[in-house]
């Protein structure tokens, strides 16, 4: 038996062989056609359920994608969805994974999944898959992450995977999105972080410019021959500016054990209070205290060697505005040790009527259940927006312009128009234009806006319907793209 499988199965595939702690194998193949042999048809049950991480197949039409040469060679399953791939794939696009099973290659799959999910979660899926972190396959948003995995690829290799694609649908949106994606992420938050300290403000991100994650920073010799560490590694780093982060998760001090031992201690009967759990007590106390004291260390020491890293605690991505106020301090520290801002971030925090739904975007991204609510009102608000939204053709032409240069700073008379068209989409319709913009033509009639970006089609290759964060013409859409536990990529 041979079977090719590509998409969100292949995405479960890799997830799989990652979460083991595995390297995904070296060896690729070029499609075939999906061979049933020794049997003649294909049937539910020839498919291996266990090692694509699929429950049930019984009553779920195209639950298992598959990639084809040719039209002829399409399977004809119910559980099968079919992509034929006539021509324009590289050579060795697809990994075996042994025992006649192979799936799309990593950079291949960043190019599939590309025209199915929303961009902030297909970046997420490119700081996955070029980090050392792997998702739970069945449970993405919620179930246990694999740490210190082997990457799966790199931005390099597929930058260069997409370059030697010919007409393959969604290479144009992956190429966009890799923009924003930078190698070696360590977890899940910090490529949440990434990500949105990555994305233009048309994304609802802050447009900080270019990121390096996890680079190591040696310390000078004769702070080492005092006893301090020989190097440190903030989380992420702005790569023209001395300013960096380092996420601070709930479990980065074990409060909730130190509590549980206290309680243990002062709690019971006579047999189990005593000096065993005084014991137990003092040494959880005394490791958090220790980790408090390396992390005041570690931020002194990269100070010592030019970097100012800022602590992110998971309180500033739940709490509504707290992770506009963290960019707003690194744009101001990096103003005050650079002598410039980071990129686009001031009008970012500025333009105060997409707080709201960056706020949503950052919780629907989010490992908790409330984030696929937070994904379906966002899309709700949106919609509801879009129906009564105006815009002049001056308006529509200034974003055009700006689009073809998105990775490039705002100017500062750009900010501010950026700000006032911004609270005016927020509100659903859009004032004159300011004097002095742009050049007085006469009126021009108002106009409804068709740019919907990305509002993909339900029930094809989806699950719930969830966040789709674009702003294309000052326009925030949003669709349906399997963000629940059945197809979320974060």
């Amino acid at each position: 038996m041979h079977l090719f499988v590509n998409r969100l199965t292949a995405l479960r595939a890799l997830r799989l062989v990652r979460a083991s702690g595995r390297a995904i194998p070296a060896e690729r193949l070029d499609l075939a056609r999906s061979d049933p042999s020794p049997h003649r048809h294909w049937s539910a049950r020839l498919v291996p359920r266990e090692r694509l991480a699929l429950d049930e197949l019984q009553g779920s039409d195209g639950a298992v994608s598959i990639a084809v040469p040719s039209k002829g060679a399409r399977v004809r399953a119910a559980f099968a969805s079919c992509t034929v791939y006539a021509k324009g794939l590289p050579a060795g696009s697809f990994v075996n994974l042994g025992d006649g099973l192979a799936a799309s290659c990593p950079e291949l799959l960043f190019v599939e999944c590309a025209p199915l999910m929303p961009v902030a979660v297909h970046v997420l899926l490119g700081y996955e898959l070029c980090g050392t972190f792997a998702r739970d396959p069945q449970r993405p948003r919620s179930g246990p992450v694999a740490f210190d995995v082997p990457s799966a690829t790199s931005t390099d290799r597929i930058a260069r995977f997409i370059g030697d694609c010919h007409n393959v649908r969604g290479c144009d949106v992956a190429r966009r999105n890799l923009a924003y994606v930078r190698d070696n992420a360590w977890s899940p938050a910090e490529a949440v972080l990434a990500t949105m300290a990555a994305l233009p403000i048309n994304e609802l991100g802050y447009g900080a410019g270019d990121l390096v994650l996890n680079r190591r920073h040696e310390l000078p010799a004769e702070l080492v021959r005092l006893g301090r560490a020989a190097s440190r590694v903030p989380d992420i780093e702005v790569a023209d500016s001395r300013v960096g982060f380092n996420y601070d998760g709930r479990n980065h001090f074990d409060l909730d054990g130190l509590v549980r031992a206290a309680r243990a201690e002062s709690g019971g009967d006579e047999k189990n209070r005593g000096a065993d759990a005084r014991r137990a007590t003092e040494r959880l106390a005394a490791a958090l205290r220790e980790r408090y004291v390396d992390d005041l260390r570690r931020n002194r020491e990269l100070a010592a060697v030019g970097r100012i890293v800022l602590p992110v605690a998971s309180e500033d991505l739940f709490r509504q505005g707290g992770l506009d106020a963290v960019m707003l301090e690194a744009d101001l520290v990096s103003r005050e040790f650079d002598g410039k801002g980071l990129g686009d971030v001031r009008a970012a925090v500025k333009a105060s009527a997409l707080s709201r739904r960056r706020q949503q975007l950052i919780w629907s991204l989010l490992p908790w259940r409330p984030g696929v609510e937070y994904s379906l009102q966002l899309r709700d608000d949106e919609l509801a927006a879009l129906r009564q939204m105006t815009v002049r053709e001056e308006e529509i032409a200034f974003w055009s312009r700006r689009r073809l240069h998105q990775n490039a700073p705002f100017a500062p008379r750009e900010r501010r128009q950026l700000g006032v068209l911004l609270d005016a989409a927020a509100k659903g319709a859009f004032p004159g234009t300011p004097s002095g913009t742009y050049r007085n033509r006469g009126p021009v009639p108002r106009q409804p806006v068709g740019l919907v970006a990305e509002v993909a089609v339900a029930g094809e290759d989806h699950g719930d319907p969830v966040l789709v964060a674009g702003l294309d013409g000052l326009v925030v859409a949003l669709g349906a793209a399997g963000l629940d536990d059945a197809g979320h990529a974060v």
